[in-house]
């Protein structure tokens, strides 16, 4: 009797904690919301500790949400509820009936029905300490759901249209609401009706001239106009401020980066705003706007937008693009955003066969413009790359060689790219270095991916929102080539065209047929990324004020060899000490002591 209160008296108390440690989130009203179906919306709130959702399907049968690492059935974590007030944690490892978790780690605040639709209200931790279960971090998480007509589960199969998956940010920041005033302006910046081609990626660039503003006025909201039906082809666009142009050009589309593209359209290299495939539209915190109508204000800009035709439909015609929102109520502070990134060149290899290879970018902020202040504030940002990414990070090192994180995503999804709000602006100071490094997946891959535009090949960028606006618009970087070929193949690197291997007589070869004739083992693929990681880097910056790039050269923190050869070392290791054993969770160690108890008895 003594063993039973003790143990009866061990869940009040653990249930008191839970309760306790979600006092402070809302059952009632939620903060965050994602339609994931037409017939199935999802809330949610969270602490630093917890998370409470509210999912509600157009259903009175079964439902349920889950986790998962890829977006499908495999290595996914699921919370399921069939009949009422009957729900259960579970997990699978295939496309097979989800099974019922040992450690029954989420909590049903409320299960209702109304005539229509059902609402489950439920919670978890967000790192249970269950190893079937998946945590719950500020990457990128996919989200799985389904429902159906009937209380008890049934597996419905790939063909059923009652599941599905989203990428979603739980625990993203938001920032106060920021109205947009009553006397706000607008302006639609879109494509005219562009006929895309049947090519896998293309990108198409439409010059505007901006309204004749004659004083000063902040942007202070940006939303992008996708055109119904084509969201599966619009994968990101940019808005380029223009040093030249004309009022001929107004409304005139070219291809981007094409030979023929009107020297004008060359010009167009500050950002104003990027968007990419997953995001919303971008509302400029209370007090901080994008300054229009100055002097040194754009007047000119040109819209970028890349298509994703994998399928090279031709029946494609696109009418996309930017609804701009200004305002004469001016905001305290004017905004920019800083591009810091690789260098998408063909010079930028990712061998194939690769888990897990890292790309770098650097940005040696010495130069933020003549007469410009000292420090800026980073308070949002857009992580962008392509199908091969996995991750992505950029972190700040100061003078004194400190290091510290600006933003990251450890989960990258290729088609979920959002704006991400910072807690607190992020200071960067001038003479600090901006580092980026993102991680690519070329498993599936049988040669050599590259830097470049289109989608099967490579990109590493973010893109910082920060205030005060300063000189300094785009910092990319790549490998000095000439020393990566030498030190990796004995090469003599001329050009891009003429790569002369040791032992041959002066026999040109391309860089890019070298690279890929290499014999890319795993061996290979370490030596290759230890190279990358202590070569010169070659730098270039642009200023909006000149509009002219400034070159340099510099190399990578040495702390990045470290972490390299940290990596490898670790990958030896954890082959060579096998199986690691997993402890038990906190409900199973109860359970244990409980029977040890009894046992002793």
């Amino acid at each position: 009797m003594l063993i039973l209160k003790f143990f009866l008296l061990l869940i009040l108390l653990l249930q008191e904690k839970q309760c306790s440690a979600t006092s402070d989130i809302s059952t009632t009203e939620f903060k965050h919301v994602a339609q994931l179906h037409d017939k199935y919306r999802l809330q949610w709130n969270f602490n630093s500790t917890h998370i409470i959702f509210r999912a509600q399907a157009q259903t009175q049968g079964y439902m349920s949400f889950g986790l998962s690492i890829k977006g499908g059935m495999y290595d996914s974590d699921i919370f399921v509820c069939t009949h009422r007030n009957t729900c259960t944690d579970r997990y699978s490892m295939e496309t097979a009936m989800p099974k019922v978790d040992d450690s029954q780690d989420y909590h049903l605040f409320n299960d209702s029905t109304n005539g229509t639709h059902r609402t489950i209200i439920f919670g978890r931790k967000l790192q249970t300490g269950d190893n079937k279960d998946l945590d719950i971090t500020p990457d990128t998480s996919r989200v799985i759901f389904a429902f159906g007509d009937t209380k008890n589960l049934l597996c419905h199969g790939h063909t059923n249209e009652n599941r599905g998956t989203k990428s979603l940010y739980l625990l993203a920041y938001v920032p106060r609401e920021s109205t947009v005033p009553d006397n706000v302006k607008t302006e639609d910046l879109l494509s005219q009706k562009y006929k895309i081609p049947g090519e896998s990626t293309v990108y198409s660039c439409t010059m505007f001239m901006l309204p004749n503003i004659s004083t000063k006025h902040h942007l202070v909201k940006v939303e992008p106009v996708i055109q119904q039906g084509n969201e599966r082809y619009v994968h990101h666009m940019i808005l380029y401020s223009c040093r030249r142009g004309t009022k001929e050009l107004h409304r005139t589309e070219h291809r981007c980066y094409n030979k023929n593209m009107p020297d004008d359209f060359w010009s167009c290299v500050g950002i104003i705003v990027a968007w990419a495939v997953g995001g919303q539209s971008f509302v400029y915190p209370k007090d901080v706007g994008f300054s229009l109508g100055m002097p040194d204000d754009p007047t000119i800009v040109l819209l970028e937008i890349h298509y994703d035709n994998p399928g090279r439909k031709t029946d494609g015609v696109d009418s996309s693009g930017f609804k701009l929102f200004y305002t004469p109520e001016l905001r305290l502070i004017d905004s920019g955003i800083l591009e810091v990134g690789a260098d998408p060149s063909r010079l930028q290899i990712i061998p194939p066969r690769a888990a897990s290879f890292r790309v770098y970018g650097i940005c040696p902020t010495q130069n933020f413009g003549d007469g410009e202040q000292d420090v800026i504030y980073a308070f949002a940002s857009l992580l962008h790359s392509h199908l091969a990414g996995t991750a992505m990070r950029l972190r700040k090192i100061s003078g004194n060689g400190s290091i510290s994180l600006v933003t990251e995503d450890k989960a990258y999804d290729f088609n979920f790219q959002e704006n991400r709000f910072f807690p607190k602006p992020i200071p960067i100071r001038k003479g600090e270095t901006l580092l980026i490094d993102c991680i690519y997946n070329t498993e599936t891959r049988s040669n050599v991916t590259t830097g470049g535009f289109h989608t099967e090949e490579e990109m590493c960028i973010a893109y910082l929102h920060y205030y005060p606006r300063i000189t300094l618009a785009r910092c990319r970087s790549n490998y000095d080539a000439t020393e990566l070929m030498s030190d990796f193949l004995s090469a003599n690197m001329k050009s891009k065209s003429c790569v002369v291997m040791p032992n041959t007589t002066n026999v040109c070869k391309k860089y890019l047929t070298v690279m890929s004739q290499v014999d890319w083992k795993k061996d290979t693929i370490e030596t290759f990324q230890e190279i990358t990681s202590r070569v010169s880097y070659e730098v270039k910056q642009y200023m909006t004020v000149t509009g002219q790039w400034q070159y340099s050269a510099t190399k990578l923190p040495d702390f990045v060899q470290q972490e390299v050869h940290q990596r490898k070392t670790s990958s030896k290791n954890s082959k060579s000490e096998g199986a690691v054993c997993v402890l038990p969770s906190w409900w199973a160690m109860i359970v244990f002591l409980i029977v040890s108890i009894i046992m002793q008895k």
